[in-house]
């Protein structure tokens, strides 16, 4: 795993802790109700990811995701594209 996936994956697991307190990397795998995050959450992980890796993630493309897996491809894909 890169040091960027790594970091990435730190975020969503910081997100994923403050609603399912004891979270592990399998949660990682879960989709955003199963974690309990809601669409506001996403926003602030989407702030979180451009302010740390300098970068503009489109609010729309993020609204169509559903999982955790997904979310963590789409964000991976722009930050490694940067």
């Amino acid at each position: 795993m890169t040091e960027t996936l790594a970091t990435l994956d730190e975020i969503l697991l910081a997100a994923i802790s403050k609603r399912k307190p004891g979270a592990t990397r399998d949660d990682l795998n879960e989709s955003l109700s199963d974690v309990g995050l809601d669409s506001l959450d996403i926003v602030d992980i989407t702030h979180d990811v451009e302010d740390r890796f300098h970068i503009e993630v489109s609010s729309y493309d993020v609204s169509k995701l559903k999982t955790i897996p997904e979310i963590r491809r789409y964000l991976g894909g722009l930050i490694d594209g940067s």
